[in-house]
């Protein structure tokens, strides 16, 4: 379930819950997203910063070993630079950093269970 708030302007405040019934975990995340329209380049800026918790008592649910708890929280902050190439294609520039805290490393995004890495990307999409 996902509150979106559209207080004025391009600020976009949400809070976001989930729970999967499979892995027995629920999910809480806070997130405040922002758009800057750059007219002069035909394109737009947009940001986003979250942070959130997540709680999970059957993280593999099918292991010989039994159920595998894990509890963590995490944080990021996505800038995303995208333009129009054409009718069908867009391309942007992204650069993201993550972090979390007290996952376990072996499914942590970042390789460890606490810290923060950053990422640099292009991506191009075609829509048809």
């Amino acid at each position: 379930m996902r509150l979106n708030w559209r207080p004025g302007h391009a600020l976009r405040p949400s809070l976001e819950f989930a729970y999967d019934i499979r892995y027995r975990s629920r999910v809480v995340e806070a997130s405040l997203a922002y758009e800057v329209a750059l007219v002069s380049w035909g394109t737009y800026l947009e940001w986003r910063i979250y942070a959130g918790s997540l709680a999970a008592s059957a993280v593999l649910p099918d292991a010989t070993l039994g159920a595998v708890r894990d509890s963590y929280r995490y944080y990021g902050l996505d800038v995303r630079l995208p333009y129009r190439i054409g009718w069908h294609t867009t391309v942007a520039a992204q650069v993201s950093v993550a972090g979390t805290a007290n996952q376990a490393s072996d499914w942590s995004p970042i390789g460890r269970g606490t810290g923060t890495r950053g990422t640099v990307g292009v991506t191009v999409r075609f829509d048809y």
